[in-house]
């Protein structure tokens, strides 16, 4: 599938989702709320290989 505009919008938003779970695990974190927190870092950690994807150079 040929990397346009619309993938590069879903990248976009799943990063910012990832983003979101982040914080909102440290927010979580902070406040003591430790179940809260495992299950942002957990979608956090789910959504890294959707969002990182291989540069050019990185491929061996």
């Amino acid at each position: 599938m040929p990397f346009n505009t619309r993938s590069q919008r879903q990248l976009a938003s799943l990063r910012r989702m990832r983003e979101w779970h982040l914080d909102q695990a440290l927010r979580a974190k902070v406040d003591g709320k430790k179940q809260e927190a495992d299950f942002h870092f957990r979608y956090y950690d789910l959504l890294g290989p959707a969002v990182e994807v291989p540069q050019r150079g990185d491929r061996d």
